[in-house]
């Protein structure tokens, strides 16, 4: 029983550090969006004629950061759907996966469901699958999950 107290408590830890990850996840997206905004601002409400080179060099590197083209003046008249759309898009063409990790979009849809999981019940239900008879051997098992 003692390899259960101490697994209980490794799942229990992990739980909680994928809590505190997805809460300070939620934090920086807040920022990241905040910080989006204001650069959107001065994207489309700075003057070229007035040559402030920090100014275009924040705005460019903005455009270049988010995947956006250069803006015109057309452009910044009529406003960011577009742009809204090339800068998910481009986000979503970086995100590159190792074997098993999650997509942004599972972790949006499916972190909630596994941090709400009852592990006591799924360690009991774990030891009754240990503690029945040896009636199918353990190779049968394993081709079950392939």
């Amino acid at each position: 029983m003692t390899y259960l107290t101490a697994l209980y408590t490794s799942l229990i830890t992990h739980r909680n550090a994928l809590k505190s990850l997805q809460r300070e996840h939620k934090k920086h997206l807040e920022r990241e969006k905040q910080l989006s905004d204001i650069l959107d601002t001065l994207r489309h409400g700075y003057n070229p004629n007035y040559q402030d080179m920090a100014v275009l060099e924040a705005v460019r590197g903005w455009e270049y950061l988010a995947g956006l083209p250069h803006i015109t003046e057309a452009d910044r008249e009529e406003g960011s759907d577009e742009e809204d759309k090339a800068t998910s898009q481009a986000d979503e063409a970086k995100e590159e996966l190792e074997e098993g990790e999650w997509s942004a979009q599972q972790l949006e849809q499916q972190l909630d469901d596994l941090l709400n999981v009852d592990h006591m019940s799924l360690l009991i239900e774990h030891d009754s699958y240990v503690d029945e008879p040896a009636s199918v051997s353990p190779s049968e098992h394993l081709t079950d999950f392939t």
